[in-house]
């Protein structure tokens, strides 16, 4: 199969996709890609562990109005569900229920 590619031009730069992958991790700070070949190649790769913790920087004002909305329309409705509160706000489902009031 790889050498009818190579015929008709499909092929770049041929074996040199894993040496890019690895530059392009390295450079991005990523940690670089694990290679198997025990019965079949695989690569791993991982993933940053996230902390859990924001940034603060996009949350300030923003957030605390978006909190005052959300406690402001329960007091007046009690009942009032998450789409309502989604209308009130502008926020997806998730995002109303994961709005933390601390």
């Amino acid at each position: 199969m790889f050498g009818l590619f190579v015929r008709i031009s499909m092929v770049g730069q041929a074996g040199s996709g894993i040496g890019r992958m690895k530059d392009l991790m390295k450079e991005s700070g990523l940690a670089e890609p694990e290679f198997h070949t025990d019965g079949m190649f695989t690569i791993c790769l991982s993933r940053p562990i996230s902390s859990g913790k924001s940034s603060g920087k996009s949350s300030g004002k923003s957030s605390g109005k978006t909190v005052e909305i959300i406690l402001n329309a329960m007091e007046t409705d009690p009942k009032i569900t998450v789409k309502e509160l989604q209308d009130k706000t502008g926020l997806s489902r998730r995002g109303v229920g994961t709005t933390s009031i601390n």
